[in-house]
């Protein structure tokens, strides 16, 4: 090994302090260098050796070049090098999945238990939205289209059903953004229909007025109230609405409690070829066949109704609309047109 003893050159003394030393010694350093033999590291015995003391001013440590490692870098070839590929975008439908961090493999367990609930949710998910894919839904029949005023008239011509319920109009459009039938599809109707807009309008109230004709019709007379003559609405010009019948209760009623059952549940003229979704033709029915006065039953035809075709006879002015003809529904012996009060109804709806 070698001892190097560094020192500096005199520096003068700061004034008003007398220098201890003649020069200052600077730190020393040890550089231990292995000397390498043929066998091995060789420990210094019999030649130990000698330390040299070697002064070395602060000039001189100024002067010392340092080499500088130029070769490195120059002497290495490009075909040497690996071409290091950077990803600057993703192209066509591909997507970089995202790689959670796992800290135990607890995580592991329960990212996996996830991860298949979450399928299954979704599976399920598309499931119902396929099956019940409200976009397909077409009403085939009991549906209105406003004539060009965008006026629409309904006369309240005979109340032969044994409720006291109301009838109102409503706009379709966007409805098909509801399952037909469902809570959100009524409540969406009884909120048209309350907002006495063009969106819709409650237009008969069997509980506080009455029909135009008063007799029997097919069964004893159960109108009671004042009728209150021809009732106009605004609706847009060119829309198409549909009829909601609430056998025994009100539209309030039915925005208030959608799930609503029993006779206060709401029956619609619009009729769809599915017969699972209460949508049914015969729910109204076409009295002349020209397209302007109609009747509903005030219970499903699919399951309780007498088919007497009486219970809430009305007019339609200023909209068209498409219906099963009630001779098609009718049952057998129940006909009423027959009778003088029927003709005379007949007589009075002839569209004008």
């Amino acid at each position: 090994m070698s001892w190097f003893n560094f020192s500096s050159k005199k520096r003068p003394a700061a004034q008003g302090f007398t220098s201890k030393k003649k020069r200052q010694e600077l730190p020393q350093a040890f550089i231990l260098e292995p000397i390498l033999t043929p066998s091995g590291v060789l420990d210094g015995t019999d030649n130990p050796i000698d330390i040299v003391d070697i002064d070395i001013s602060a000039d001189q440590i100024a002067d010392i070049d340092i080499p500088e490692f130029e070769e490195g870098f120059e002497t290495i070839s490009d075909n040497d090098l690996d071409e290091i590929a950077f990803v600057t975008s993703v192209e066509g439908e591909e997507t970089l999945e995202e790689i959670p961090f796992v800290t135990s493999l607890d995580d592991v367990a329960e990212s996996e238990a996830t991860d298949e609930a979450l399928t299954d949710e979704t599976l399920l998910s598309e499931s119902l939205l396929t099956g019940l894919d409200s976009s397909s839904v077409t009403f085939e029949s009991g549906v209105f289209t406003v004539g060009q005023t965008g006026d629409v008239s309904v006369d309240f011509l005979f109340d032969g059903g044994g409720y006291e319920g109301e009838l109102a109009v409503f706009s379709l459009e966007g409805m098909e953004e509801f399952e037909p039938g469902s809570e959100a599809f009524i409540q969406e109707a009884a909120s048209r229909a309350l907002s006495d807009s063009e969106l819709g309008h409650v237009v008969i109230s069997d509980q506080t007025e009455g029909a135009r004709f008063v007799g029997e019709l097919g069964e004893s007379d159960r109108n009671s109230g004042e009728y209150l003559g021809v009732k106009t609405v605004q609706m847009r010009p060119g829309d198409e609405f549909g009829f909601m019948l609430v056998p025994n209760n009100t539209v309030q009623r039915v925005f208030d409690n959608p799930d609503v059952g029993g006779a206060a549940r709401p029956l619609f003229s619009m009729a769809t070829a599915n017969p699972d979704d209460a949508f049914h033709v015969g729910q109204i029915a076409d009295v002349t066949g020209d397209g302007s006065t109609f009747v509903m039953e005030d219970l499903r035809v699919d399951t309780q109704s007498d088919g007497d075709y009486n219970d809430v006879i009305f007019q339609v002015r200023g909209a068209t609309g498409e219906a099963a003809l009630m001779d098609e529904v009718i049952e057998s012996g129940k006909d009423w047109r027959e009778t003088d009060l029927g003709q005379a109804l007949i007589d009075y709806a002839e569209p004008y």
